[in-house]
């Protein structure tokens, strides 16, 4: 216990404690009002700068695996880790909770000003000549005192530049000219049109008869040529279209 918080305390050692938070009076809600929008901004900056590095540098090395290779599963995952982080971040977020106490303390460190507000805050609900020139100290300062000033911004420019460096990285990874491009859209014409004769297969199997013990065999096979087909067994493709065309005639 320091400074005012200690010259209150003889004062107010028969007072009942109170239940939670104290509410800041005015104009001391006002200011430790901004005070934790700013701790909220801080916080967001400072998470940034601590993990954006480690994040993108991930997303970055799955984007330029999918450069090495006709393979749509990096852009998939990607598309799932951005979404989780995004998950993520709001759900730290919104957990997020600054409370009076802790803004007025975060505020008197960053001013200096020897827990002036955190002592007003404690004894908010008490009044008496002891205690009100402190509430009195706590209201100018809290009129006078920015929260900008209070809670700095903790930019560290060479985390900065990392995270806009590895940005740059990943948009190009991600919207630039892919040397796999040209296989990748190959790779899914040749599946769609995979599903195409793998449906052709399947309604030739539907309209040959149940009840005939050939019929239902041969069904069975074009089922199974479908089933190969659709998973990309290219050595039964040119033998499924044969089949398909026999027997639609």
């Amino acid at each position: 216990m320091t400074g005012d918080r200690r010259r209150v305390a003889g004062a107010l050692e028969s007072r009942p404690p109170e239940r939670g938070e104290s509410e800041p009076r005015e104009p001391q809600r006002h200011f430790l009002k901004s005070v934790r929008a700013r701790l909220r901004l801080v916080w967001g900056i400072a998470s940034v700068q601590k993990f954006g590095p480690s994040a993108l540098a991930g997303l970055a090395i799955i984007l330029l695996i999918g450069w090495l290779g006709p393979w749509t599963w990096p852009t998939r995952l990607v598309q799932l880790a951005v979404a989780a982080l995004a998950v993520v971040a709001l759900v730290a977020f919104v957990r997020l909770r600054i409370g009076w106490n802790a803004a007025a303390r975060a505020a008197d460190r960053g001013l200096q000003t020897k827990d002036t507000l955190a002592t007003s805050l404690a004894f908010a609900g008490a009044d008496g000549p002891m205690i009100e020139p402190i509430h009195q100290r706590a209201d100018t300062l809290a009129q006078s005192a920015s929260a900008k000033v209070a809670i700095p911004s903790p930019w560290v420019p060479r985390r900065l530049a990392l995270v806009a460096a590895l940005s740059l990285i990943v948009g190009f990874l991600a919207f630039g000219p892919n040397p796999q491009a040209d296989a990748i859209a190959t790779r899914k014409a040749e599946a769609a049109q995979r599903d195409d004769l793998a449906e052709e297969l399947e309604r030739a199997a539907d309209k040959l008869d149940p009840s005939d013990p050939l019929s239902k065999q041969a069904a069975e096979e074009l089922r199974r040529t479908a089933k190969e087909v659709r998973s990309g067994d290219l050595e039964r493709t040119e033998e499924a279209a044969a089949q398909a065309e026999e027997a639609l005639k």
